[in-house]
């Protein structure tokens, strides 16, 4: 069935009606079983897939294309679709020692599988992540945007695509690691997040006036110094919301392929003592919740004093404008990561309950 499906995703609830079908009770252990034996058969790798990709919570992917060795074997071979050419109509390649042939990696297949398949809430969350650094510097400049504005938008531009990339990087390379079960996953991502920060800092205060830009009825920082007091807000969001999550998450996905599932049954649900995987950090939703109301208290009432006491000017509504954009990113961001976290661990718990019966 994979097989036949090779250039697309097939759900869980596919396989398990095709196989057991509808009408059968099946827990989905048991479909989690037959993929690890068929893994077993194959010499596979769950954590670097040569013939069966997992995509989390959604389904499997046959990443491989078996060539007909024979005149004989190629009927029954295209009985199932395969066939001597790739799924694409090309010319036939040659194959790996196993013969197969790897077909090439669409873009949406490549996004499913980034970060051991949580590559689009990555992409979404660290493009947002990004995008602040960007506003964060436009907000400093707003008021005097006349003067700073033409170079400033290009700066900011440039910093947004650098923290993208640094991201994307610092969390792939992380995610690697913690995949495969080795330690420092989530120091190397956390690395990776502040030395692109203090970069980004260094090259934005190079531009950024060391001299008040926006106007106000009391003393108003440096356009230098409220940018490194940005930095204190949007890094530790990024580690203690992103990036510590994500590498729990992924810890707790590798302990249920190989390892039993008794202790992630217990650390989610409390039953029992236990303790998280070794280099990561288990952060309950309702810590996070907690500390993101206090931030959004905090973040109205200095928004209400700041627009309360600023002076008028040609751009003043350009500052607030992107002052407003910059809280959307900043709580949209908190906001994004809680409730993947919160959807995640709920599979999680659901996925270790099930291997357990």
């Amino acid at each position: 069935m994979l097989i036949e499906n090779r250039t697309r995703l097939v759900t869980r609830d596919e396989i398990m009606n095709a196989v057991w079908g509808a009408n059968v009770n099946v827990e989905e252990g048991a479909l989690n079983y037959q993929i690890r034996q068929l893994r077993s058969v194959l010499g596979d790798d769950a954590a670097n897939p040569k013939y069966i990709r997992t995509i989390p919570r959604q389904g499997f992917q046959f990443v491989a294309i078996a060539r007909a060795l024979s005149e004989v074997e190629s009927t029954a071979a295209e009985v199932i679709g395969i066939h001597e050419q790739d799924s694409y109509g090309g010319a036939r390649r040659s194959p790996d020692a196993d013969g197969l042939i790897v077909r090439p990696a669409s873009l949406v297949t490549v996004l499913q599988s980034f970060c051991s398949g949580h590559g689009w809430y990555v992409l979404g969350a660290s493009t947002m992540y990004a995008a602040y650094f960007g506003v964060a510097l436009l907000v400093e400049i707003a008021y005097q945007f006349d003067r700073y504005g033409k170079t400033g938008k290009w700066i900011a531009l440039l910093i947004s695509c650098l923290v993208l990339a640094s991201s994307l990087l610092g969390l792939s390379m992380g995610a690697k690691r913690t995949s495969s079960g080795r330690r420092g996953g989530l120091f190397l991502s956390g690395a990776v997040f502040l030395v692109a920060a203090v970069v980004v800092l260094i090259a934005a205060c190079g531009f950024l006036p060391d001299e008040p830009i926006t106007q106000a009825n009391f003393q108003t920082f440096t356009a230098q110094a409220a940018y490194v007091k940005t930095f204190c807000y949007i890094v530790p969001l990024g580690l203690i919301f992103l990036v510590t999550p994500l590498h729990f998450v992924l810890a707790m996905e590798r302990e249920l392929r190989t390892r039993d599932s008794a202790l992630a049954v217990n650390l989610l649900t409390g039953a029992k003592p236990a303790a998280a995987p070794s280099g990561t950090e288990y952060l309950r939703v309702w810590f996070l919740l907690l500390v993101l109301t206090g931030m959004m208290a905090y973040s109205l009432i200095a928004r209400a004093h700041l627009f309360d006491n600023l002076k008028s000017g040609p751009y003043m509504s350009l500052f607030q404008s992107l002052i407003h954009v910059r809280m959307v990113l900043y709580f949209g961001l908190a906001i994004l990561c809680v409730t993947w976290y919160h959807r995640a661990l709920n599979d999680l718990k659901l996925e270790s309950i099930a291997n357990e019966k």
